[in-house]
């Protein structure tokens, strides 16, 4: 193989790479949206409310989350359990859809914890419209609800078509 051809695949090969990485920006952009209790937060078109936040003590009992019924969980430490609201706005995202990757609290010395369980109710995949969910966090016994400074909600954003 000549110099001049390997130079050629490997201009071909970084093309498709770039190629490869710019449409997973293009199609798959990352949202990060900061929530604030008792104040709505809005990023493109999608707005967050925190309604409460509840010291749950060290035990959880009977929850019924995305994936199974926990009848009870302990910790050495306490539970934190956060009510959210959720809004996307019909208009703006037509062909879109929201998946809610992940949850993470983040306390006034910006030490983060990220979620332990949701229940039930918490969206997967977002479409149009408002959901009301809780997220469940297990922090140190002596951290103290006034410590919560803002929930931080990361999004993947990806194509969707609407069943015909």
């Amino acid at each position: 193989m000549t110099r001049k051809t390997k130079i050629l695949i490997s201009v071909i090969l970084l093309s498709g790479i770039l190629y490869f990485f710019y449409n997973l920006y293009l199609y798959w952009p990352i949202i990060k949206m900061d929530c604030i209790l008792e104040k709505e937060t809005h990023k493109k078109d999608i707005t967050c409310r925190i309604l409460e936040i509840k010291d749950r003590g060290n035990q959880i009992k009977n929850i019924l989350t995305s994936y199974e019924f926990i009848e009870n969980i302990t910790t050495t430490g306490k539970f934190i359990e956060v009510k959210v609201k959720l809004k996307i706005e019909k208009e703006q995202a037509k062909g879109v859809a929201r998946i809610l990757s992940e949850h993470i609290l983040i306390d006034n010395q910006n030490q983060q914890y990220k979620e332990l369980l949701a229940s039930d109710m918490r969206p997967q995949t977002l479409l149009p419209g408002e959901s009301k969910y809780s997220v469940f966090f297990e922090v140190p016994k002596n951290w103290d609800i006034n410590n919560f400074k803002k929930l931080k909600l990361i999004f993947i954003q990806a194509p969707f078509r609407p069943m015909p």
